[in-house]
């Protein structure tokens, strides 16, 4: 969802158009991205493919801190990877889910003392791709009765992670009717991003 590669090429990924919309495919959100904003925003898009909460923590927040300014705003994805790593695994799984917890504290405390108490920052929630109905199959993968118990498990860390350190959540949750590269998300409180731009 993050990359652009993965949401059909470039600018199509979440953080792509959440800077920019590409307004011919999304008419519904023309004006209401970053650059409508401002038009001098800059994106440093440093997710990257296959990356784990533990890439988050080791390279991408060093890569962060090596910017020549300082982010007003950041989105974090994880935990996805880190799942599917274990996948078919409960146990690993839950030890995965621990994981992401101990980084994601990590990554979040060094982005608040990067950026500031105020800056808005948006922790993603992971997507289903079954749509809610388990079936795995259809994505090449072998059945996991307790996949949906553990993702949701994942999101309610990823939650709670946010509220301990003053970020918003993007709840994500797939579009079945859109095929297999899309995914929507809800910002639990859009009117935070917006003051806090306004603010910046």
């Amino acid at each position: 969802m993050s990359i652009d590669d993965y949401a059909g090429g470039p600018g199509r990924g979440a953080a792509s158009l959440l800077w920019r919309n590409r307004d011919d495919d999304f008419p519904d959100w023309v004006g209401r991205d970053l650059t409508a904003r401002d038009p001098a925003a800059h994106l440093a898009l440093l997710a990257s493919d296959g990356a784990t909460s533990t890439t988050v923590v080791g390279e991408q927040l060093w890569r962060l801190r090596r910017l020549d300014t300082t982010p007003t705003m950041a989105t974090v994805t994880m935990g996805g990877n880190d799942l599917l790593a274990a996948y078919g695994d409960a146990t690993g799984a839950r030890r995965a889910i621990q994981t992401v917890v101990d980084n994601g504290r990590l990554v979040l405390a060094g982005l608040r003392a990067l950026m500031g108490p105020r800056a808005p920052i948006v922790v993603a929630t992971v997507y289903d791709p079954s749509d809610g109905s388990g079936d795995a199959g259809r994505l090449g993968l072998p059945r996991w009765p307790e996949a949906l118990e553990l993702l949701a498990e994942l999101n309610r860390a990823l939650r709670v992670l946010a509220a301990d350190h003053g970020a918003l959540v993007a709840t994500v949750t797939r579009l079945a009717s859109c095929g297999a590269a899309n995914a929507s998300a809800t910002i639990s409180s859009p009117e935070a991003v917006r003051s806090s731009l306004r603010a910046a």
